[in-house]
């Protein structure tokens, strides 16, 4: 699959394979209701923090915004191949490079998911008038964001499962889907959490102390193992899809 000149929204995207796919994909993102379905954790779930915020009388609640919303946009890649259904056919027929599929998968996910996760942390910290938690909650929440991509890179090429189809109701689970994603789902919890241990201890310091040079520390650790995690994790993700796309195409026909 190669595309040429210029490819997705507003011809921004590179002309290549990744990034066609990186096109498709935040197509996908935008008009397909399985995916917008995932989005509507942007808008609602500071909403929800701010009511439980107002009802309890705590900021906890309206900080822990960002990095509940970068968690779960990251770990919504969980299911990016299942989406695909029986067009994954086109991938495989085109022989597209597997490391090239992981990197416009994830370039869709982070062309909106980052800025949306710095709106919320700056929106979060006007809106309570502390600015000190802003560094470390941003690292936090782009550590959990880019982790999640990078497991789930992994993830969604080692693993299928029933989804929806293309048009079908976004919230009807299919038979048997639920019961399989339970596995891959909660060991991915697991490992991004693990991988954003570093990130936690030094925004519970900053906080502890009220001291902000352990919120930039946080940040600054975020942003740069988060990135290496992403490369990691597409790199060993693209080798997993070049050896599995037929027996994942295989599995999507199955279901289908």
């Amino acid at each position: 699959m190669r595309a040429h000149g210029k490819s997705g929204l507003f011809g921004v995207l590179p002309g290549t394979a990744a990034g066609a796919i990186a096109a498709r994909c935040l197509t996908y993102w935008f008009r397909d209701p399985r995916y917008l379905r995932q989005l509507l954790v942007i808008p609602l779930l500071p909403a929800v923090m701010w009511f439980y915020a107002s009802i309890n009388d705590s900021t906890g609640y309206i900080f822990a915004a960002a990095p509940v919303v970068a968690f779960s946009l990251g770990i919504g890649m969980i299911a990016d191949v299942s989406y695909d259904s029986t067009a994954f056919a086109l991938h495989v027929s085109k022989a597209v490079p597997g490391r090239a599929d992981r990197w416009g998968r994830a370039s869709a996910l982070l062309t909106f998911a980052v800025p949306a996760v710095i709106l919320i942390v700056i929106g979060s910290a006007a809106f309570e008038g502390d600015w000190l938690p802003a560094p470390g909650l941003l690292g936090l929440s782009l550590g959990m964001l880019l982790s999640g991509v990078a497991v789930c890179s992994v993830t969604s090429a080692r693993f299928v499962f029933p989804a929806p189809e293309p048009g079908a109701n976004p919230f009807r689970s299919r038979p048997g889907s639920n019961i399989s994603l339970l596995g891959p789902t909660f060991a991915a919890w697991g490992i991004i959490a693990v991988l954003c241990l570093p990130e936690i201890v030094l925004l519970v310091m900053s906080l502890v102390t009220r001291e902000a040079v352990w919120g930039w520390l946080a940040l600054a650790l975020g942003v740069v193992l988060g990135s290496v995690l992403v490369v990691v994790g597409v790199r060993i993700g693209g080798r997993v899809l070049d050896a599995r796309a037929p027996e994942l195409l295989l599995q999507l026909r199955k279901d289908g």
